[in-house]
């Protein structure tokens, strides 16, 4: 598990885990020298989708390929 999800899944327990210690938001960003704002976000996601996974990014993925670019 890479630091980014380690930190956001550690957010999510402090604040909202039957068996974490129930921080406020505040107090978990405190804890965590985070800022509120990246406590709020990942709890929020994890409550609307159960995941801290980043969301697919928006549009369609660009069709260049290796070929494309030996032949510009």
């Amino acid at each position: 598990m890479s630091a980014a999800y380690a930190s956001r899944y550690k957010a999510v327990f402090l604040c909202t885990h039957p068996k974490g210690p129930k921080m406020s938001r505040q107090q978990a960003a405190k804890y965590m020298r985070k800022s509120k704002t990246f406590v709020t976000k990942w709890v929020n996601r994890y409550l609307e989708v159960k995941n801290v996974d980043d969301l697919p990014k928006r549009g369609t993925t660009p069709k260049i390929t290796t070929l494309t670019l030996v032949y510009r």
